[in-house]
């Protein structure tokens, strides 16, 4: 009768060890998953400074962007070669 209780006490612990291991991976798992999922939500977003005002913009890539800072680069360009003023 003693046995028989001990075998049974051991076979719960066993499993409530093994159930609690397991909850372990699981809450663990899901916290490493959320966790990458709001870093990479938080690198997509950028802040620009206007003036001392911070701005939320969206970031984006080279070739969404190429036409406009070509544009830029050359009006650039122009302002600080061709617009010389005499000296």
């Amino acid at each position: 009768m003693v046995i028989k209780n001990l075998e049974n006490k051991i076979k719960l612990v066993t499993i409530v060890c093994c159930v609690f291991l397991a909850g372990c991976v699981v809450i663990s798992m899901s916290s490493i998953w959320t966790a990458r999922s709001m870093v990479a939500d938080a690198q997509k977003k950028i802040y620009v400074l206007d003036g001392t005002v911070p701005v939320l913009v969206e970031r984006t890539t080279m070739d969404e962007t190429l036409d406009v800072e070509a544009k830029s680069h050359v009006e650039r360009f122009h302002q600080t070669v061709y617009i010389l003023y005499p000296s």
